[in-house]
């Protein structure tokens, strides 16, 4: 049965995101964000506090949290899953990554912040199969208050866009000429997917509230990408940040409160196929040379 109805993926086709309402039920959201604060050691009631952020928060408001039950609760919801099911046309899934959360407070002289939007992608190797991100809204989302933007339609405009770009631009960061950015609102367990082309970021938070959010995505399951299967179930089994091969533009905790606990996550039936652990005929795959048995 269809998550979507039509409008909707007409409206996805055409402007590169999707909306999938109450996705999962508030009670899981609340959950994440419990246990998010408490990563932070920060109070969600003084907001003075909140801007006593450790180098490993970003300024964009990125936390390096990623293996609480809380979240793996809703990285494994079947609702999540069937909305991304319906968008590639295939049942075969596996998470794209064991992603991260986001707090994002208000805008604060001391915590200047204007937003941003890229391309997660190099767009001069568009075109591009299809790829996909997603927000999970912990909280309720408004449109002022720092969460997803986007240039709709621009995943159809890729080559138009980089063709009037000046010279020595940074293409992942394009001048936007006259392109108008758009902020997605969203309900507490709403999740935003949009096609990786989109030009998409967040934005100031102008509100007196923070923007909470979890990043979770999925792909297809393909059995030539082992390297990514195998990834996965390291990165679940050992409870590894994000990117442990190869650090990104976002440090790890250098606490490794979340590496702590000796066990990993509980995965459902379901959770085990996302990650690899089994494959899409229900037995356990077999582990490859390197993988943690």
């Amino acid at each position: 049965m269809s998550v979507f109805t039509q409008a909707e993926l007409n409206s996805w086709e055409e402007n590169g995101y999707i909306v999938l309402r109450e996705a999962v039920p508030a009670l899981l959201c609340e959950a994440v964000v419990e246990a998010l604060w408490e990563f932070l050691d920060m109070d969600p009631h003084n907001p003075t506090g909140w801007y006593d952020l450790p180098p490993w928060h970003s300024k964009a408001g990125m936390v390096e949290l990623y293996h609480h039950q809380a979240l793996w609760d809703t990285r494994q919801h079947p609702r999540i899953y069937e909305a991304y099911r319906e968008l590639f046309g295939n049942p075969r899934l596996w998470l794209r990554a064991v992603d991260r959360v986001n707090m994002n407070p208000p805008v604060q002289k001391r915590h200047a912040y204007e937003g941003f939007i890229h391309w997660d992608f190099d767009p001069y190797t568009w075109p591009i199969p299809l790829m996909v991100q997603g927000a999970l809204c912990l909280a309720r989302t408004t449109a002022e208050q720092g969460g997803f933007q986007c240039v709709p339609g621009s995943h159809r405009r890729v080559n138009e866009i980089l063709a009037r770009q000046p010279a020595g631009a940074n293409p992942r960061n394009p001048d936007l000429g006259d392109l108008e950015v758009t902020p997605i609102p969203g309900e507490i367990g709403d999740l935003v997917i949009w096609h990786t082309a989109l030009l998409h970021g967040n934005g100031p938070n102008l509100t007196d509230r923070p923007r909470l959010a979890q990043y979770i995505a999925m792909r297809s399951a393909d059995p030539q990408d082992e390297d990514h299967r195998t990834d996965l179930v390291r990165t679940w089994r050992n409870r590894l940040p994000m990117g442990y091969r190869q650090r990104g533009p976002f440090p790890a905790d250098p606490r490794r409160i979340d590496e702590e606990p000796p066990n990993p996550a509980h995965l459902t039936p379901l959770g085990r196929r996302l990650v690899g652990l089994d494959d899409w005929e229900g037995t356990e795959a077999q582990p490859t040379d390197g993988e943690d048995t």
